[in-house]
């Protein structure tokens, strides 16, 4: 076969159309393989303008190699077909089970694509929900909102702690925690108006949003933490984030970049926690 047609899939005419991301990340790596020295073992090659170009590539084995490393840097979101074959019960499980929380000192200040941010925002939008109530609202800090952030909240905790107790330690660093990160979330609940469902359980439909909102984090080697200070109960916080009636915040969610390696996880036999009852 002609070297355009080794591998044809590589035509962003194929590329699906449903998700921006996907075309420019693609394009990204197949750049960044472009510029791998030919002595490297392999050679990637390419003719053609935007419409119809094509790639065709050398020693796959080494190709693929380095694929893999450039898809944790540019993540191409699967059309849905390939997303149920790729979404097995395996990696399901290594996806919930490997989530950890990582705090914003371990963060290294890189940028964070935005779109990664809305993919985030997109599926807690598909949280569970009672009567289809989606009481989780966010707000999300970025940029110079983010100093504004640590300050206000480092300014309530020296406000409302006894001078007795106050730490400079602490309140340093609760004015440098929000400015460690790429993006700060509020997390926020509206209360349905018409109360249809107790509260308790907008608050657990919330909680889940946020564990979709983390695994997808996760999934994109971003760091998150979710922390809930006392200022989020204060009325100073109501007027900050002018939430809206019925509204209420129930944390932040700190992201950004890290270079940790795997951490390992600790949780107590499932076994002393369940009790079958069958008859």
């Amino acid at each position: 076969p002609s070297k355009g047609e080794m591998i044809r899939n590589c035509s962003r005419q194929k590329i699906p159309q449903k998700s921006p991301s996907y075309q420019d990340n693609f394009w990204n790596i197949v750049e960044h393989l472009g510029k791998i020295p030919v002595n490297s073992g392999f050679r990637v090659g390419g003719y053609g303008q935007k419409n119809g170009s094509f790639c065709y590539f050398y020693k796959l084995k080494r190709l693929f190699t380095n694929f893999r490393e450039l898809i944790k840097i540019y993540p191409i979101n699967l059309p849905s077909k390939m997303k149920n074959q790729g979404l097995t019960p395996a990696v399901a499980n290594q996806l919930i089970r490997s989530r950890r929380a990582i705090y914003p000192q371990n963060y290294t200040g890189e940028e964070i694509d935005r779109r990664i941010i809305q993919d985030i925002l997109e599926n807690a939008n598909w949280a569970p929900t009672h009567r289809m109530t989606e009481p989780w609202r966010f707000k999300v800090f970025s940029g110079n909102a983010l100093a504004r952030l640590g300050d206000f909240l480092a300014a309530y905790y020296k406000q409302t702690m006894p001078a007795e107790k106050f730490s400079e330690r602490k309140y340093q660093k609760t004015a440098k925690k929000p400015r460690q990160c790429a993006y700060v979330i509020a997390i926020c609940m509206q209360r349905d108006a018409a109360e249809r469902v107790p509260e308790w359980e907008e608050i657990a439909a919330v909680s889940c949003a946020v564990q979709n909102m983390w695994l997808t984090a996760w999934a994109n080697n971003l760091g998150a933490y979710w922390s809930t200070p006392k200022a989020i109960h204060a009325k100073e916080m109501n007027t900050f984030l002018e939430l809206k009636e019925g509204e209420r915040c129930l944390g932040f969610f700190y992201l950004g970049r890290h270079n940790l390696p795997e951490l390992e996880g600790k949780r107590q036999a499932i076994e002393d926690k369940v009790q079958w009852i069958e008859e």
